[in-house]
């Protein structure tokens, strides 16, 4: 498909009751302006071309279930937020999530079931921002970032991948969000990834 220019082969609907969508390029690079409108481009046109193709062509899709972000919620040491709360943070990622959630809700308008899942940070070997997290540490130069109590909110990837699935399997609609039980600190998580890598 080509989001960017409304094109897919509506074909790969058949047969096809529930869609996952995680499309949306990585948010771990530098923002610079023009990559920050590939941030929420990325997101809103491959949102856009999965419904126009939808909507003209009469496909009968049940349920959407769409990556989105914890960008959405404050920052706060002191707070915890989850997917009651109303508060909306200020700045570029929470108003990327809040245009992100907007266009996935259009589906609705189909009699198209939805699900988001705002995600935290993804912890993998091979991907995610763990990598990203290890580099520093691997040339002993890993230490918190500005003051290390903020807390950040993880999930392991195939907690992820499986909280995806229960969400289709077990038909659950409304949003979800996509962290492990417990946040930890900034000053914690450097410390933790260090002791692992004897550093």
């Amino acid at each position: 498909w080509n989001p960017k220019g409304q094109e897919i082969d509506v074909n790969c609907f058949n047969n096809v009751d529930v869609i996952i969508n995680l499309a949306g390029v990585s948010i771990a690079k530098r923002w610079t302006s023009s990559y920050k409108k590939k941030i929420l481009d990325s997101r809103i046109e491959s949102l856009r071309c999965l419904y126009n193709a939808i909507d003209h062509n009469n496909i009968e899709i049940n349920h959407l279930v769409s990556a989105s972000a914890i960008g959405v919620y404050p920052s706060s040491i002191t707070h915890f937020y989850d997917e009651s709360n109303k508060d909306k943070e200020e700045g570029f990622l929470s108003n990327v999530v809040g245009q992100w959630e907007d266009e996935v809700d259009t589906f609705a308008n189909l009699n198209i079931k939805v699900s988001k899942v705002r995600i935290g940070i993804v912890l993998a070997k091979n991907g995610g921002a763990l990598t990203e997290l290890v580099k520093p540490v691997k040339l002993f130069l890993g230490s918190p970032l500005g003051t290390g109590k903020q807390w950040q909110s993880w999930i392991h990837i195939e907690d992820l991948a499986s909280l995806f699935l229960y969400t289709v399997e077990k038909e659950q609609y409304g949003i979800f969000n996509g962290v492990a039980p417990n946040a930890i600190k900034q000053k914690e998580l450097v410390k933790a990834i260090a002791k692992a890598l004897r550093r």
